[in-house]
């Protein structure tokens, strides 16, 4: 029991001073000739800071698309039993899901990689879309033949709808 306290201090005593090994001694790591040094490195970072970023990788078409629908979809918000108004909200939809199946991919280079921007640009939209989806004030059938018309099934975790329209 006594060995036991002994060592037991012994341990505490070593952990304290951090635990030396003196046998093994530990080197600095080697310097890497591949690597850029700093003077070099913060060049190289001025350098890509003066190269004038492209304008913007989003398209203007679609932007107007986009903007067609969040428009229509704030009217549509207002008074969702309007017909007109479901009818400019799904005018508006149409073209742009076509885009989305069918339009050019918008993208940017990013560190070197090429990004895809366009999901990115279409969510506020396609959340209106999918919101009038989800509530019943779409059809899917409106949509027919756009794939992600599917995905908005109304279900036991559907948004309500504000109030039933008289039809």
């Amino acid at each position: 029991m006594r060995l036991f306290i002994a060592l037991a201090i012994l341990a505490g005593v070593w952990i304290g001073f951090g635990a030396p090994v003196p046998f093994l001694a530990i080197d600095p790591l080697p310097p890497n000739p591949d690597l850029p040094t700093f003077k070099e490195a913060v060049a190289e970072h001025e350098r890509q800071a003066s190269v004038a970023p492209p304008a913007s990788a989003e398209n203007p078409e679609r932007r107007k698309l986009r903007q067609a629908v969040l428009h229509a979809a704030r009217q549509f918000a207002v008074s969702p039993c309007n017909a007109d108004l479901r009818n400019r909200f799904l005018a508006a939809v149409k073209p742009f899901v076509q885009s989305i199946e069918d339009g050019p991919r918008e993208v940017a280079m990013v560190n070197g990689r090429e990004q895809n921007l366009s999901e990115k640009f279409d969510k506020p939209a396609l959340n209106k879309v999918f919101d009038a989806l989800m509530r019943g004030d779409l059809d899917p059938r409106d949509l027919a033949g756009w794939r992600g018309a599917f995905l908005a099934k109304p279900g036991p975790g559907a948004l309500p709808r504000p109030a039933p329209c008289n039809q």
